[in-house]
């Protein structure tokens, strides 16, 4: 099977721009005619039924058919977790969407270019009648002109069809957002997960690389955490993450990310910040957060102050994000050892 993101087979060698269209064309008819929700995983099940890829797939489908099953909904669900698996389909639903979008655009622009072709030269065989009147050739370019005007119809009524299939492939990218959004998004906290984190990190690095510009990375961990779990239970945890993830979000300026980094730890990245101008931001998230008192939501029961220890480490020209990273983390972790609650900068003694 070929395991490539299906974006990297539309338009390759062996597959031409006509057969691509013909294939996005189909794959959004016959998900219309069938009464199956145009979402990204669908529409791959689909245009790999009408591409042929992987064989495997088309020849699953045409089984069903022949067995009398009826292809529902529930039915191209199953077929795509067979082909493509779940840790697939977030990358291969935004592949498939971006190519639907280029191969629209083009779509649309080639009957365009076409219906202004007709047009035109029913407008010069439109003139040509009113020349020549009368006789045989009139009625010759008579029949020409009605059969121009027939194509420029069947043209328009293309452009239709196309433009309805573009309020699909917008339903397609509203649910590629949707699901792009969850894939990148701590479920517990809100803010952005590792992945994503690893994702803007490397961005990062490459932004502060080719422009020259300053990043800091922000480390930092909630204090006695598992004192937190062990005497209250996991789902005061819970609220002392979300508690924690939101006043870094609220500390932090736009174009900054916050993000959880996994158990009771956050980062955030800074772009275009100094290690001096990070310095008030991460002591702004350190100090805010120790002035809350902690309330239990379920007995409203006082707990009291919750505590961060921070590291910050700027960016070397070069580095690796691992490196970037186990630098800051040894400076949040000297902050732990010299007495939790605390800033540390990297190369610096505790603030």
């Amino acid at each position: 099977m070929d395991k490539r993101p299906i974006a990297a087979r539309v338009g390759e060698p062996g597959q031409n721009p006509g057969q691509a269209d013909f294939c996005a064309r189909n794959a959004l008819s016959r998900m219309a005619a069938l009464g199956i929700p145009p979402t990204p995983p669908n529409f791959l099940v689909w245009y790999g039924y009408f591409s042929n890829q992987p064989p495997a797939l088309k020849k699953a489908v045409d089984a069903l058919i022949e067995r009398g099953r009826g292809i529902d909904a529930v039915a191209t669900e199953e077929i795509h977790s067979q082909f493509f698996g779940q840790k697939a389909e977030a990358s291969e639903a935004i592949a498939a969407s971006e190519a639907v979008d280029v191969l629209l655009a083009r779509l649309m622009e080639r009957v365009s270019v076409q219906a202004r072709g007709a047009e035109a030269y029913g407008g010069a065989l439109a003139d040509a009648e009113s020349a020549l009147r009368g006789g045989e050739i009139g009625s010759i370019v008579a029949r020409l002109v009605e059969e121009t005007r027939r194509m420029a119809d069947l043209n328009r009524d293309m452009q239709a069809h196309l433009r309805a299939a573009g309020s699909e492939i917008d339903v397609l990218r509203q649910n590629l957002g949707e699901a792009r959004e969850q894939a990148e998004t701590d479920e517990l906290t809100g803010i952005a997960n590792r992945k994503r984190f690893d994702m803007a990190l490397r961005q990062a690095i490459v932004r502060a690389t080719d422009e020259r510009e300053s990043l800091t990375l922000v480390m930092a961990d909630i204090d006695h955490f598992k004192r937190f779990n062990d005497t209250h239970g996991h789902q005061v945890g819970d609220q002392v993450l979300r508690l924690v993830a939101r006043t870094v979000a609220d500390s932090v300026r736009n174009g900054d990310l916050p993000a959880r980094y996994g158990g009771e730890e956050f980062a955030v990245i800074l772009p275009r910040t100094t290690l001096h101008a990070a310095r008030p931001i991460a002591e702004r998230i350190r100090t805010t957060l120790a002035a809350r008192k902690f309330v239990r939501r379920d007995t409203r029961e006082v707990i009291g102050s919750i505590t961060i220890s921070i590291g910050a480490a700027l960016y070397r020209p070069g580095e690796t994000p691992m490196a970037l990273i186990s630098r800051a983390d040894s400076a949040l972790y000297t902050a732990k050892r010299q007495g939790r609650n605390r800033l540390v900068i990297d190369g610096e003694t505790a603030a």
